[in-house]
């Protein structure tokens, strides 16, 4: 290996570092999203499990779209919003 393929190789394997002025807190932020940072699960009843997959079964939605559909459209969190 030439020293200039050495220094190709080193300059893609360098680390992004935090630019001055930004919190770790705010240099995190901007980063990518990890795949289960935003995860969701719950326990719920018999009666509500019935419930939910009936929903799911009229509506002809996944979990992940129902969720979605029901924390968008639900009156107390669109206060929130």
């Amino acid at each position: 290996m030439s020293d200039s393929e050495f220094n190709a190789n080193q300059a893609r394997n360098t680390r992004r570092t935090r630019p001055l002025g930004l919190t770790d807190w705010q240099w995190n932020g901007m980063k990518q999203v990890k795949k289960n940072e935003r995860l969701v699960s719950a326990k719920l009843t018999p009666v509500n499990w019935m419930s939910y997959r009936s929903f799911l079964a009229k509506t002809s939605r996944n979990h992940n779209s129902a969720i979605n559909y029901l924390v968008a459209t639900h009156p107390e969190l669109q206060e929130d919003a």
